[in-house]
């Protein structure tokens, strides 16, 4: 193996990936060219790229010379695994990673893991990203009437909701619901 592969979670980019969540490896010249994974179950194998996670292959989400989205299979053992990213079935890079049963971390507007969060409110029926698009400034939300606050993130759907508590501007909310979101791979989602 000839380079060092730096494995991170998805979201917030912290060293503690979650079992069954998104993860990304990044490294140099570990794909020929761009290639998205949108078949369910993901590839293991994209353009020639696959990646293993103690052994295991991982389902690709996305690949490129400098970065690989993948899944970490639900039944990747805990603690320190070797990660390894093979082309055409030879060793290019390798490195480790921690994993855990859950780590969560939420997505970020601006892909940074800080700052605004991935996040919907929910009222009258319709469903509202709480920032602008184009300039990532927070939407006021109307709190005279009820509405739901949908954060983004993966890491945690295995954690028992009765475990999940939120903080809102320091006080207190009631989490509705804490899981996977719909039938997106690895994506998690908290409603407020």
């Amino acid at each position: 193996v000839s380079a060092l592969l730096t494995v991170a979670h998805s979201a917030d980019y912290s060293a503690v990936v979650p079992r069954g969540g998104i993860a990304s490896a990044f490294g140099i010249n570990l794909a020929s060219g761009v290639s998205l994974g949108s078949s369910v179950p993901l590839p293991v194998l994209l353009d020639g790229v696959q990646l293993l996670v103690g052994g295991r292959p991982a389902g690709l989400f996305y690949v490129s010379p400098g970065q690989i989205n993948f899944l970490v299979d639900e039944a990747t053992p805990l603690g320190v695994s070797e990660v390894r990213v093979l082309l055409n079935g030879r060793a290019l890079a390798s490195g480790t990673v921690e994993v855990a049963a859950v780590a969560p971390g939420w997505f970020s507007a601006d892909g940074t893991g800080r700052g605004i969060p991935a996040a919907q409110s929910y009222d009258d029926g319709a469903y509202r990203l709480i920032f602008e698009p184009g300039t990532l400034a927070l939407r006021p939300i109307d709190l005279s009437k009820p509405n739901w606050l949908i954060l983004y993130g993966t890491g945690w759907r295995s954690a028992p909701v009765s475990s999940v508590t939120a903080r809102v501007g320091g006080v207190s909310a009631v989490v509705q619901y804490s899981g996977a979101a719909g039938n997106w791979l690895g994506l998690d989602q908290l409603n407020l």
